[in-house]
């Protein structure tokens, strides 16, 4: 890091080499690791409360393991790139392996330091990810998700769910497996912190279609069924 940051005169720092992300541990409480550096190459100029930068940053070979609720999600082999432009931010394919399957995500953001004009998109892409979201039910799915955030306007997330194969197996009471899949998409619009105390997540909207061809298997002690499914998730 060089250069000079003042009150009076701002920004005026060139920033690079490597960034090590084990530091995200301690202030994001879901992060229970993360491996791997970020190389920065890049410049911060202007204005002390709204700074602009220029350059951009590499990601190679990250992995990290995150916690929401009992369930821990880890992604591997990520890598892919991040323009900076002044006050705009663009996300090139950044793409690894998540539960099992793999991810594309990219995106763009403005006026990031600005609480009134900030504007970010975000897209994820899914392919042939394993979940596991309680015991013995285990789901392959492909995604394609959008997340919009802009002053004034509900966070919306937004896309399609294919469930590719879906398999239940175990002596089962069809009561506790209602339930317990109920309570998982539920959950999964709330955030959980490393003592599993849940916050509702205010002003998230969500506009999400789930649909399975066929490959939803259900092989218990009581029934034998393979099963369709379309299905519309809407949320305020």
């Amino acid at each position: 890091i060089s250069g000079l940051l003042s009150k009076s005169k701002g920004w005026n720092l060139d920033i690079n080499g490597l960034v090590p992300l084990g530091i995200l541990v301690k202030n994001i409480d879901i992060m229970e690791s993360i491996q791997g550096n970020v190389s920065l190459s890049s410049q911060v100029r202007g204005e002390i409360f709204n700074p602009e930068i220029f350059g951009q940053a590499k990601i190679d070979d990250v992995s990290f393991n995150l916690t929401v609720g009992d369930i821990i999600l880890g992604a591997d082999s990520i890598k892919g790139g991040i323009n900076f432009s002044g006050n705009k931010i663009e996300i090139e394919n950044i793409q690894g392996e998540l539960a099992d399957g793999t991810f594309i995500l990219r995106g763009q953001a403005e006026s990031i330091f600005s609480k009134d004009d900030r504007l970010i998109n975000l897209y994820l892409d899914g392919r042939n990810m394993k979940v596991e979201p309680v015991d013995g039910l285990f789901i392959d799915l492909s995604s394609s998700l959008a997340l919009g955030i802009q002053r004034g306007i509900p966070v919306l997330l937004r896309g399609n769910v294919e469930i590719e194969e879906a398999v239940y197996e175990n002596a089962v009471n069809l009561e506790t497996l209602v339930k317990a899949v109920s309570d998982y998409i539920k959950n999964g619009l709330w955030a959980r912190s490393k003592a599993l105390s849940a916050e509702r997540l205010s002003g998230v909207m969500a506009d999400i279609h789930v649909a399975s061809k066929g490959g939803m298997l259900l092989d218990t002690n009581v029934l034998q069924a393979e099963f369709l499914g379309d299905l519309h998730i809407q949320s305020d």
